[in-house]
């Protein structure tokens, strides 16, 4: 299990995003932004809140 599916992720939804960010860099659809929200961890103090992972106005072709 990794990060994000402890953080409560589904498989699918990491796979999902993983495929549209590489379309993202790939398709040179760069303002692309994406967000993986996940459940509330209030209750548990030793987890954050949520995890949000950005990927936004990067273009790796950029010089």
């Amino acid at each position: 299990m990794n990060y994000l599916e402890r953080a409560g992720y589904d498989k699918a939804v990491i796979e999902k995003r993983i495929d549209d960010t590489w379309h993202a860099i790939f398709d040179r659809e760069s303002s692309e932004r994406f967000y993986f929200d996940a459940p509330d961890r209030a209750a548990d103090k030793d987890s954050a809140n949520y995890a949000d992972f950005l990927w936004t106005e990067y273009d790796p072709f950029e010089n």
